[in-house]
């Protein structure tokens, strides 16, 4: 064989290395750059004087409730399964039908409603996810007084 036959295959060989491993590299910044943008930010969330961390969702709704923080309110509550208050402030929504709604499971209803769900349950109605609260306890009681805070 040729010596310029055996350097093409080399630089070949060298080209396809090269373009797999910048494809590889691409792929994983791009990987890395999606597993950095599900990363959701905690928030305290203070219920009765208990403090709970919640895990916000990426989305217009809770950056406009970021901006209203920090927020007391006395919730109230409906069918058993949740408890609810109403902002004195509009908040952008996108709302969709859950189907399921899990215990822990924080929404909008319409624009101004604040919901924290305490029982699964399937539903109907259509919210706009805020987060979710861990190790969130039974809350039975007529109503309840909450805290939101950024620490």
């Amino acid at each position: 064989m040729s010596r310029w036959f055996v350097r093409g295959k080399i630089v070949f060989v060298v080209l396809i290395f090269l373009f797999i491993s910048g494809c590889q590299s691409q792929n994983l910044s791009t990987s890395d750059s999606n597993h950095f943008n599900e990363r959701s930010k905690l928030m305290k969330i203070e219920i009765n004087g208990v403090k709970y961390d919640m895990t916000l969702e990426n989305n217009d709704t809770v950056q406009s409730l970021l901006e209203l923080i920090p927020l007391e309110f006395e919730m109230q509550d409906l069918h058993g399964n949740e408890k609810f208050v109403y902002l004195n402030t509009n908040l952008p929504m996108n709302s969709s039908r859950i189907g399921r709604i899990h215990k822990g499971d924080v929404m909008l209803y319409q624009d101004n409603c604040f919901v924290i769900f305490y029982k699964d349950f399937e539903t109907t109605y259509s919210y706009t996810k805020i987060g979710t609260i861990s190790n969130l306890p039974d809350l039975d009681q007529d109503s309840i007084h909450v805290s939101l805070t950024d620490s």
